[in-house]
């Protein structure tokens, strides 16, 4: 990712870590970035003050203190370290992030943790990151997920076509 800023410069980037990593990622940054930037660790107290030439670094767990400040800028860089943390579609945690998306330019989201359980899992991160075979949740759970529709609603639960949703 820190190369990936290096070849594009982007003005704005946005970081979001779980806690842990914070500290992490800003020394790695200004250890290998090739133009400097400001590296702002964003805390509960933190004013931000959104300028050019900045990489803001929050957790997941501080997100919604400060949502209203972050949604409000065009981020020409979005990064999202273990994005395991938003699988889940429905969680109030995963949908700030969406919505942070949606004025990103550029997108990566990175996990090391495999997302094994249900291929329902998967939907949102591609979906977000633009992925032409994921644009629409039903369609994308009849083809992946086994969906049924049974008397208390849908249910998506299930894997179908693995072999294709790898390939994709």
């Amino acid at each position: 990712v820190i190369g990936v800023i290096n070849k594009l410069d982007p003005s704005r980037t946005l970081i979001i870590v779980p806690a842990s990593l914070k500290i992490n990622w800003k020394r790695e940054l200004e250890k290998w970035l090739v133009v400097k930037k400001d590296i702002t660790l964003v805390s509960s107290k933190t004013n931000l003050i959104l300028e050019e030439n900045i990489i803001i670094i929050v957790n997941y767990d501080i997100l919604k203190k400060h949502i209203g400040t972050l949604i409000e800028v065009d981020w020409d860089m979005f990064v999202c370290d273990e994005a395991h943390y938003i699988k889940n579609y429905k969680a109030q945690r995963s949908k700030m992030v969406y919505e942070l998306m949606k004025k990103c330019h550029r997108k990566v989201l990175l996990t090391g943790t495999p997302i094994l359980n249900r291929p329902i899992e998967l939907f949102p991160l591609i979906n977000h990151l633009g992925a032409s075979f994921a644009k629409n949740l039903y369609t994308y759970a009849k083809r992946y997920c086994d969906a049924s529709e049974g008397k208390y609603g849908w249910d998506f639960s299930g894997a179908s076509n693995l072999s294709e949703l790898n390939d994709n």
